[in-house]
């Protein structure tokens, strides 16, 4: 699939590094196992154009639905497609 609105949750974490608990916004693709995640937002910042958050080598993926779980080396998420 290429290109997609989601939002993405953060449900377990050891990380700190996503500042904001969800995201919503465009991915290119979703989530495939060996290969990290990016999703792009609105900014945080006013003075920035675009937010990128990207996670690590994405370890499992499951769906259920229009759901996506799927864990890393620190992390699992869930990704919504809107």
């Amino acid at each position: 699939m290429t290109g997609s609105w989601v939002r993405l949750e953060k449900l377990e974490t050891t990380s700190k590094k996503l500042r904001t608990p969800s995201v919503s916004g465009w991915c290119r693709e979703l989530p495939r196992v060996g290969f990290p995640f990016y999703l792009y937002a609105e900014p945080i910042q006013s003075d920035r154009d675009l937010r990128q958050v990207n996670t690590t080598i994405v370890l499992s993926v499951e769906m259920v639905e229009r759901e996506m779980f799927f864990r890393t080396k620190n992390s699992l998420y869930k990704l919504t497609i809107e």
